[in-house]
């Protein structure tokens, strides 16, 4: 796998995101902080929060990421809402782990 690099000339870009709450935000700015790291040999990339959930990323690049980062904090959008104790994903899951594990 071959990293990106950017030029000489690349600009500094500001990318901003409303979030419902602070928590999400900084999830989804891990998000943002580990694509750019999987992505260029040499990230650049500045994560704040401000208010009560809104995410900052300052970043370089020859282009705008602007739909890619939309993109990924799209979808935490509703991180907090997936529901926790639901019996019947669980029994799912044992079910077709003992499957899996007979095999």
């Amino acid at each position: 796998m071959t990293l990106k690099t950017f030029s000489d000339k690349a600009k500094t870009f500001t990318f901003t995101y409303e979030f419902k709450d602070l928590d999400t935000a900084m999830v989804a700015g891990h998000a943002l902080l580990g694509y750019m790291t999987g992505t260029y040999e040499v990230p650049s990339i500045s994560i704040t929060h401000k208010d009560k959930g809104t995410l900052v990323a300052e970043y370089v690049e020859d282009h705008k990421l602007n739909k890619t980062f939309k993109r990924i904090c799209d979808s935490f959008k509703d991180y907090y809402n997936q529901p926790v104790d639901d019996e019947a994903f669980e029994e799912r899951y044992k079910r077709e782990r003992v499957l899996q594990l007979k095999e």
